[in-house]
Parts: C-alpha cells; structure tokens; sequence
C-alpha cells in the first residue's frame, strides 16, 4: 500500500518540481514590467514638472541606454525585493546626478533582466 502510493505520487511532485521551476521566471519578468509600468503610470499621472526629470516617488533615477535597448526606473537599494521591480541603487554611493561614482545594480538573466545584454556593448573610442 505504500509502495504504491509513493509510486502515485511521487511522478506528480516531480511534474509539479519541473512546473514551478518553468513557471518561476516567467513570473518574476512579469513582476517586473507590472512594477516599471506602474512606475510610469505614476509618472504620467504626476503634476510636478519642476524639477527637470519627473520620477516617481519611489525611484531615485532613471537609467536609458539605448545601445542595450534599457530605459528603466532605478529604485533605492539592492534587496531581493527591489531588484526584483527595477534596478536598484547602492545606497553607499553617491545619488545620480551627484559628484562621485554611483553604483547601480540589476539582474541580467531574472526580474526583467535590464541588463541582459550589458556584455554585447562594445567600448568605443567616440
């Protein structure tokens, strides 16, 4: 009895297994474009034009490169969470737009990878 119950079973948290991992990145792309275009929305629907480039009120900057087909809204910090809605701002460097180096981070196969195809841009002399 089981035997055959481990026999009926385990096929099917194998099938479930193999779901979940096929499923999972799916999930996270969607994720991640629900957050950026709730970003823009909440840009669009701002009044304040004042202060050049209007961001939304969780974003800290906003990061276009377009050789790498990138226009994204960079949120403060660099958990799980937030990189997970954007790419995130390393809270120990300067703010963009700031003397200093600013550090951003991003994912480049999960979470909408912003920057999948950061190593195809080629460094030139211009």
């Amino acid at each position: 009895m089981k035997k055959k119950l481990i026999r009926l079973t385990a096929p099917i948290i194998i099938i479930l297994i193999g779901l979940g991992l096929f499923i999972y990145p799916k999930v996270s792309y969607l994720k991640y474009n629900l957050a950026q275009s709730s970003l823009k929305a909440e840009t669009k629907n701002s009044s304040d034009k004042s202060k050049g480039i209007d961001l939304p009120k969780d974003a800290v900057a906003k990061i276009a490169i377009p050789k790498i087909d990138l226009e994204a809204y960079v949120l403060e910090g660099t958990t799980q969470n937030v990189l997970a809605k954007g790419p995130g701002h390393y809270e120990e460097t300067p703010m963009p737009g700031q003397v200093g180096n600013s550090a951003i981070a991003g994912h480049r196969t999960m979470h909408g990878h912003p920057f999948r195809d950061l190593n195809n841009w080629k460094k030139t002399t211009k």
